[in-house]
């Protein structure tokens, strides 16, 4: 049982670590609070002192240069601990209870705890279902299986970006429907043949992706994209999922790859939406054109003089 319990610990450790950004190895979430780097160091230490109980003497890991060197040492040690419960190797003046209850269960505290880091350094640790986890006695090293059973929704999740496909169009349409039949009503009338139409003429004419929030398809986004400028010809956003920051996150990356091309972004709005004409304005969209029934902006740092 102990050294299933270290196997789950090597899991769940890796479980904290694996997809982390760059640098998260000094991240601070405090001035008192240690960085990962160093609470893997104390974890390690930790584990040393229950080796204390089969080898006698003291420990204390001196401090290594990155995350990566601190981690495989932790595993070596992990597997040292996990290596003298399997050879059955006399404990020192402690029960394996006392060894779980004290150094054993700390370290697992301690996983927890780098989990936690990664949420404060805003990406989040996917969550499982851990009792079908696959974890192995004899797997104690960095390289730990995927999850067996991730959660299919996850409300924390980093928003991402997916090249479309055709398996997605029923999602696009419906996304269409809910998003602009109000506004198009208003402004044309909505005819639902030629709405058809034009959205698979418009589907193979963009680069269209699937907008993915909180492990679920959430919008899309569609740019016809130039040497010369950034198109977006539309960015819609399932009702559930407004008012949630996803529609300035797409924004904010597509001025951010403009500004890195040196090129402007325009788009086009229709005028009965107020609502997307704020976002576009507080982002620092200048109006160029009010022909009915759009509205056209543009965002161009170079205009500005700071590209």
């Amino acid at each position: 049982m102990l050294r299933h319990f270290l196997a789950a610990l090597a899991y769940r450790t890796q479980k904290a670590l694996r997809g982390a950004p760059s640098g998260f190895g000094d991240f601070a979430a405090g001035e008192r609070t240690r960085t990962p780097r160093q609470l893997v160091r104390h974890m390690t230490s930790v584990l040393g002192y229950a080796r204390t109980y089969f080898v006698g003497g003291r420990y204390w890991p001196e401090e290594l240069p990155d995350l990566a060197s601190e981690v495989e040492r932790f595993h070596a040690m992990l597997a040292d601990v996990a290596g003298r419960l399997e050879r059955g190797e006399p404990l020192l003046g402690v029960t394996p209870e006392q060894l779980l209850q004290g150094p054993f269960a700390d370290a697992m505290t301690h996983a927890g705890q780098l989990a936690l880091l990664r949420r404060l350094a805003g990406a989040p640790v996917p969550p499982e279902n851990f009792i079908v986890a696959d974890i192995h006695a004899d797997r104690l090293g960095p390289e730990q299986p995927p999850p067996v059973s991730p959660d299919a929704e996850w409300p924390e999740a980093p928003c991402r970006l997916r090249p479309a496909s055709e398996f997605d169009k029923g999602f696009l349409y419906s996304l269409h429907c809910v998003t602009m039949h109000e506004p198009i009503e208003k402004t044309w009338g909505w005819n639902e043949a030629w709405q058809r139409n034009d959205f698979d003429a418009r589907f193979n004419e963009c680069v269209v992706s699937i907008i993915e929030a909180g492990g679920r398809d959430a919008g899309g986004l569609w740019l016809e994209s130039s040497p010369d400028q950034i198109f977006i010809a539309n960015l819609q956003v399932l009702p559930e999922f407004q008012g949630r920051g996803i529609g300035t996150w797409v924004m904010e990356g597509l001025l951010a790859e403009a500004a890195t091309r040196r090129i402007p972004v325009e788009l086009s709005v229709l005028q009965v939406n107020p609502r997307a004409q704020r976002l576009y304005e507080r982002l620092g969209f200048k109006v160029i054109d009010e022909g009915h029934p759009f509205i056209r902006s543009r965002h161009d740092l170079r205009a500005a003089g700071t590209v």
